[in-house]
């Protein structure tokens, strides 16, 4: 199972997320490292954590600002491997934006266009280089589109599985920040029977080792974590299992 850290990245900070109530982040205050400058904090990570795959949320991409390429190869030179969400809304828009520093792109619902923008982003840019996340709040689908009204949670979690994602993550920012565990186990335990070629990946409110081996049993391949890494709760000598981007 992998553990990858999470970059929540606005006006340039690294982020302490709450409940994806996003004007209320301020810059981090962790254990880990005294920075809240994305270079310094993902080197610290990596030293500390012994983990160089990073998930980043760029905060303003999402919101409508240009992307921060220069950011995403920066910290590709430094050697990290980054999966980043930056507010993707179909094809034509990542062609303006794909960069080889990023090793996997994130596609969100809160701004994906519609079901055909995947299935073009997926044959254009590579299935396994393309992550859909099921952005929920409250169980809840999360999207700007109009295209996306009257879906249900599981009826979004077919339709795209039915495409052939390969990488599943399955987040409810209501849970981000909150200490209360990940949202989502019901659909993560029927998928992840159902689909076993596909990685699912629990987000918002992981806590602690035990959620990361709750998770695992049902069937995750991975999760994304950021307060409990800085907040002490997960710390190095308890990631062996859970470290490496390939375990």
């Amino acid at each position: 199972m992998r553990m990858i850290p999470v970059l929540d990245i606005k006006q340039g900070k690294v982020v302490r997320g709450i409940a994806g109530r996003r004007r209320e982040y301020l810059p981090i205050v962790s254990r880990l490292t005294p920075s809240a400058e994305p270079v310094g904090v993902s080197m610290d990570m990596k030293s500390v954590l012994g983990v160089d795959h990073f998930y980043l949320a760029d905060l303003d991409a999402i919101e409508g600002a240009p992307p921060s390429v220069d950011l995403y190869q920066t910290l590709s030179q430094h050697g990290i491997r980054l999966w980043v969400d930056a507010g993707i809304i179909d094809e034509i828009h990542l062609s303006e934006v794909d960069h080889p520093s990023v090793a996997g792109w994130v596609i969100g619902l809160e701004t994906l266009a519609s079901v055909d923008a995947l299935s073009r982003l997926m044959e254009q840019f590579g299935a396994d280089r393309i992550i859909f996340s099921l952005d929920l709040k409250q169980g809840v689908p999360l999207a700007r589109s109009a295209y996306w009204k009257g879906w249900s949670a599981a009826q979004i979690g077919e339709r795209v599985l039915a495409l052939g994602v390969r990488q599943l993550i399955i987040l409810d920012l209501s849970c981000v920040g909150m200490d209360s565990g990940w949202g989502g186990g019901d659909h993560l335990a029927e998928w992840s029977s159902r689909y076993p070629a596909v990685d699912f990946f629990v987000a918002g409110g992981v806590r602690d080792i035990a959620d990361l081996k709750a998770a695992s049993s049902m069937g995750a391949a991975g999760a994304l974590v950021a307060s409990a890494l800085h907040d002490g709760k997960i710390g190095p000598t308890d990631l062996a299992p859970f470290a490496s981007v390939d375990s």
